[in-house]
């Protein structure tokens, strides 16, 4: 099962729709990190569960609204609100979800945001592994060298960070993991959106997910952040920019509602070929933002994008196959 990997299946054949979907969800991550970068650092505001949870919580409301007035033909009716929907397909999704998504964030407090997009060039690897295990990549070994190049030029990359004095190992392996969480959360969004049994729409899956999410992250911010929130008067950073706040709750819903889209209308080879530009213009604006940047990083991460680049044209005949099989 070579050409499984893309979520929603014919639908890829719509290429506006999946050309469009794939540019809203890499411009409003980027947007997000971008944000989150500054409200955990520049407003000194080191509470990535809440932050998350945040979020997730705006996403989960907004996206129940929109599909309460009947914005989108309901898919679930009567199909979905099971146990077993509930603990196999839910569940899982919202525990990669707030592991990943909080592990980023709490090593975006120590590592530079260009180290951690270089870093990010590992994904295509991750997400190739995760997939195969789950039977929806076969390998070969065009595909296997095509990894070990992404994951030479990220190791590259990490060589010349780990001399420096700025170098934070405990931050790296926090990012590492939460790569590989973020890489299982997309593979099984594909499985819930491309299921024959369920075939949900993007905003339907992101409503049975997001809620569930948001409650995990709110809930561990309680135990782990509530006295230091409490000791550090924090709550008056958020009433003194109530608008940045609250631009970084309905961004939290538009850069999840992207990523449904884009892995419903697109295959996953589109969506990683988008975050490869996406990660290698943070890189840039680190630069511009004062972040320092050696030749050698950049150098890693050129051989990432290419390994990348190999990859998606050794996957792309399959990709094509399957998608003339499913039609």
């Amino acid at each position: 099962g070579g050409g499984g990997g893309g979520g929603g299946g014919g639908m890829g054949t719509q290429p506006l729709a999946a050309a469009l979907s794939v540019t809203f969800s890499m411009v409003t991550s980027a947007l997000i990190i971008l944000l989150n970068r500054r409200i955990i650092r520049g407003l000194q505001f080191p509470f990535p569960w809440l932050l998350t949870g945040w979020g997730l919580g705006v996403s989960g409301l907004l996206s129940f609204l929109l599909c309460r007035v009947g914005l989108v033909p309901s898919r679930a009716r009567g199909r979905v609100l099971t146990a077993h929907f509930f603990f196999v397909e839910t569940l899982p999704v919202a525990l990669c979800t707030a592991v990943g998504m909080c592990l980023g964030n709490a090593a975006s407090i120590t590592v530079q945001m260009s180290f951690l997009q270089i870093l990010k060039a590992f994904t295509p690897a991750v997400t190739f592994t995760v997939c195969w295990l789950f039977g929806l990549e076969a390998a070969s070994p065009r595909v296997i060298l095509a990894v070990a190049i992404i994951v030479g030029g990220t190791l590259v990359s990490t060589r010349e960070e780990a001399a420096k004095a700025v170098f934070d190992a405990r931050g790296t392996v926090t990012f590492l993991v939460s790569i590989l969480f973020e890489s299982t959360r997309v593979v099984l969004i594909q499985k819930l959106l491309s299921g024959r049994k369920q075939n949900l729409h993007p905003l339907e899956g992101l409503q049975y997910t997001a809620l569930p999410t948001s409650v995990i992250m709110l809930v561990v911010s309680a135990l782990l952040e509530r006295g230091p929130f409490q000791t550090s008067g924090a709550w008056s950073i958020v009433t003194e920019n109530p608008v940045t706040f609250g631009v970084a709750g309905v961004l939290g819903f538009l850069v999840n509602l992207g990523t449904f889209l884009a892995l419903a209308h697109a295959s996953s080879l589109t969506l990683k070929a988008a975050t490869c530009v996406r990660n290698a213009a943070l890189v840039w604006i680190g630069s511009l933002l004062g972040e320092s940047i050696v030749p050698v990083q950049v150098l890693g991460y050129a051989i990432s994008v290419g390994g990348f680049l190999l990859y998606s044209a050794v996957r792309a005949p399959a990709q094509a196959k399957g998608k003339q099989k499913s039609n």
